[in-house]
């Protein structure tokens, strides 16, 4: 019976939880080190995520978990709408099923939380950075804390990762765009009239002119917006949180290393313009999870497998979402948009009512 791996994850993520989750289905031992101080979520956790088929899905049934997410998913999210600045709704798709549901992202973090072994996750761990002893991999943190003895490190953590570094060279670049995450804590009591614009799915709006800036100023920025755009940054509760959109280059990749490798965006950071980030990374999280499973005492074997795997699967996401991007905020992106709705209805036909299509406000609804 092969010897059962000391595997550390860097980051307790949907992708870093994941993969713990299915190691643990197969009785392989982990441990996650988030640098978090506890298991509170953050508002700045974000909003909705919705799980794909052939990815995000499947590395959920493989964690044994398909029946808790269905208790905690919205089919009915799926509903989308994309206006103009003046109100004019350029798109209405209702009843829409495409088959990926959403979840809101702190709902799918406590659900991977709670199914892993109570002492999985250690808190309050920032790496600082890796190193290799006589004992294996040693990990150092902030505060002068070393875990020692792993044959392999994961790092799940991010666009940042501290992993990386000690893999690639190339830095993520500013993808060009940038907004304000703004939240309105109650919106169905407080705000009515903004709750209806989303009903139970999402809102977007798009204009000529992208500039943004903070509540009072996104007022003045968005003076001559139709009043319901403006009536959701009233209702902002005064949390402001900065967006950037970051990404690798199309196709980055690494020479393989021992002991060491990425999954999520630290391996494939992607702008977020079709969902499909989180997606690829629990699909991470599932790939390199089975190969170890399959090689339990080979870990270098499994991970040059999943690499070999990932690169390129990787690289076709990014450079859908970088040419979607590009598109999007071209001076006829909205109808280009449009007519990308009009060809998912069509091809589904289920009933979905598709009026004509334009970004600005996004508004979306969480539990």
């Amino acid at each position: 019976m092969p010897t059962a791996p000391k595997i550390a994850i860097i980051g307790a993520g949907p992708a870093g939880l994941t993969l713990a989750r299915i190691l643990q289905v197969h009785n392989i031992p982990c441990t996650v080190f988030e640098k978090d101080p506890t298991s509170t979520p953050r508002i700045t956790n974000g909003g909705c995520l919705d799980l794909h088929p052939d990815s995000g899905q499947d590395a959920i049934k493989a964690a044994g978990l398909w029946h808790a997410f269905q208790q905690l998913a919205r089919y009915d999210g799926q509903a989308y709408i994309i206006a103009d600045e003046t109100g004019r709704q350029h798109i209405i798709i209702k009843d829409l099923d495409l088959a990926r549901p959403e979840i809101d992202r702190p709902l799918l973090r406590r659900m991977l939380l709670d199914s892993v072994h109570p002492d999985t996750v250690r808190w309050n761990r920032r790496l600082e950075r890796v190193a290799e002893d006589a004992d294996g991999i040693a990990l150092h943190f902030a505060g002068g804390v070393v875990e020692r003895g792993f044959g392999l490190v994961v790092r799940a953590d991010g666009a940042w990762s501290r992993v990386r570094d000690a893999l690639c060279t190339v830095p993520p670049f500013y993808a060009g765009l940038c907004g304000f995450e703004m939240w309105i804590r109650d919106p169905d009591g407080d705000w009515p009239d903004v709750s209806a614009l989303a009903g139970n799915g999402s809102h977007g709006a798009a204009g000529r002119d992208g500039r943004l800036a903070v509540k009072a100023y996104v007022l003045e920025d968005f003076n001559d917006w139709a009043p319901e755009y403006k009536r959701v940054i009233e209702a902002v509760d005064g949390v402001v949180i900065p967006r950037s959109s970051y990404m690798l280059p199309v196709g980055t990749r690494w020479p393989h290393r021992r002991g060491v490798t990425l999954i999520g965006d630290a391996a494939h950071l992607m702008t977020p313009f079709a969902g499909e980030g989180v997606n690829a990374a629990l699909h991470d999280a599932f790939e390199l999870a089975r190969r170890i499973a399959a090689e339990p005492g080979n870990l270098d074997a499994a991970v040059k497998e999943y690499e070999k795997e990932m690169f390129p699967r990787a690289a076709v996401f990014q450079q859908a979402l970088w040419e979607s991007l590009q598109e999007r905020f071209e001076e006829d992106g909205n109808e280009k948009l449009a007519a990308g709705f009009r060809k998912v209805a069509e091809e589904l036909r289920n009933g979905s009512y598709v009026v004509e299509a334009r970004c600005g406000v996004y508004y979306q609804r969480l539990v």
